[in-house]
Formats: structure tokens, sequence, C-alpha cells
């Protein structure tokens, strides 16, 4: 077997869609044409993950106090900076009847609203299988 063929780097960084699920059915969200509602995702493989991760970990260790553990509150503002920092892209985010554009502070401010977005795109993130060079690509 070689293991030069296993490139998740290469393949995080091409990026993939993820089709959010509502919350409580889980059931495909799509908008009123039909097309999904998406999030399209760099994985945790890209370098753009691992360098906002990184990011992250110095601003912790800079606080004032970088013993004392993280609050929740601090955690989530953490977690959708790392994932806005590796999405690239939406299709169809609507919120309160506005169509969103997409841009980094978008991101943001849709991962602190919203919760299980957050959520839902972490474990797309996350997910290799998503990134594989057979899965569908963004």
């Amino acid at each position: 077997m070689d293991l030069g063929k296993f490139d998740v780097i290469a393949d995080a960084e091409r990026g993939a869609a993820v089709h959010l699920r509502n919350p409580y059915t889980q059931a495909p969200l799509s908008a009123d044409d039909g097309s999904p509602v998406e999030i399209l995702v760099k994985g945790a493989d890209a370098a753009a993950f691992r360098r906002a991760q990184r990011d992250a970990q110095n601003r912790v260790a800079q606080r004032p106090s970088p013993r004392r553990p993280l609050t929740f509150e601090e955690a989530e503002v953490y977690s959708s900076r790392l994932l806005a920092a590796v999405t690239i892209g939406w299709r169809n985010i609507v919120v309160d009847g506005e169509t969103w554009e997409f841009n980094e502070a978008a991101a943001v401010a849709l991962y602190e609203r919203f919760e299980w977005i957050r959520t839902q795109v972490d474990e797309g993130v996350n997910d290799r299988r998503r990134f594989a060079p057979e899965a569908t690509r963004v």
C-alpha cells in the first residue's frame, strides 16, 4: 500500500459542501427553488484550519490568566472564528428574510447566532470522508 496516495492536505484544500439539515428533523434544507442550502468549507487538514487553530491557541496563551480555563462563551467565539477561517462560501443562506452575502465576518456572525449550524459545519470540516478524492466536490 502506497501511503503517498492519501494526500489529506491537498484534498482538504479543495473543499467540500456541507448541506445543512433541519435541526429538529435532520431533513436536508432546500431553497424555494429546490437547490440545497450549503456552506462550502475546507477540511481540518487544510493550512487555513491549522493557522486559525494556532492563532486561537496563541490568543489563549496571551490572556491575562492563560491558565484559567476558557469560559463557554470564549470557546464559542474561538470555534466560530476557526470555522469561519475555513469557510470559503455558501449557497442560499437567508436569515430573517434577507439573503446573506458571504464574507468571513458574516460567517462568524452566522456561527455565533446559530449553534446548530456551527455544529453541523464543525462535523463536516472534521469528516475526512467528505474530502476524499471520490467524494462530491464544491
